[in-house]
């Protein structure tokens, strides 16, 4: 059993993001639960070497190891759990409109609907180029395309909301970030 959580937590600290039905987790709280996950199997490991080699072997130490490696099992899937179900306190949820306003810099052009931004292209999509110009990207942007306009990763730009220096909405398990929190945030700490 503890195998399998080890391979799921590997693959939680490789990905750093899970999507669950309509959860989607993503960032540093994932890849800590991925850790955590990986630590029964290890401790099993390491203590069945151990013991197996100061008992010469012993049935009943051994199992004394199973029982913990079961109760290691139960501890780390509870705290992953908890882990992933709560939001970070130090994170600042603002609310955001639920769709961008489409914008047209003439006026015989027909508006178009704004088609949300996907970090990997879809079978028939081709791969979005990235914006040439500032005023090109979304008024509201995913994670990846905030990162792309502060130019740094990700992962960067995910800290940065966790320790609640950038502004950013919640929706659906993901953020969101206005472009307009993202030019505050450059005049500040532009220098």
């Amino acid at each position: 059993m503890s195998i399998i959580l080890f391979i799921i937590g590997a693959g939680l600290l490789g990905v750093g993001a899970v999507k669950l039905g309509n959860i989607q987790l993503e960032g540093g709280r994932v890849r800590a639960a991925g850790i955590i996950l990986m630590t029964p199997f290890v401790g099993y490991l390491l203590l069945f070497q151990i013991v197996s080699g100061l008992t010469g072997g012993d049935e009943a130490a051994l199992g004394f190891v199973s029982v913990l490696e079961f109760g290691g099992i139960i501890a780390s899937g509870a705290i992953a759990y908890m882990l992933l179900s709560r939001a970070p306190q130090k994170t600042r949820v603002t609310v955001l409109p639920k769709t961008r306003p489409i914008s047209s810099t003439k006026a015989d052009e027909k508006p178009t609907t704004p088609v949300e931004s996907t970090s990997q292209p879809q079978p028939n999509q081709r791969a979005k180029p990235r914006p040439t110009h500032l005023r090109d990207y979304p008024t509201i942007m995913t994670t990846a395309e905030a990162a792309q306009y502060l130019n740094m990763t990700e992962q960067a730009v995910l800290e940065l909301i966790e320790e609640g220096k950038l502004t950013a909405a919640r929706i659906n398990y993901r953020y969101r970030i206005s472009r307009t929190v993202l030019d505050e945030f450059i005049k500040k700490h532009k220098n």
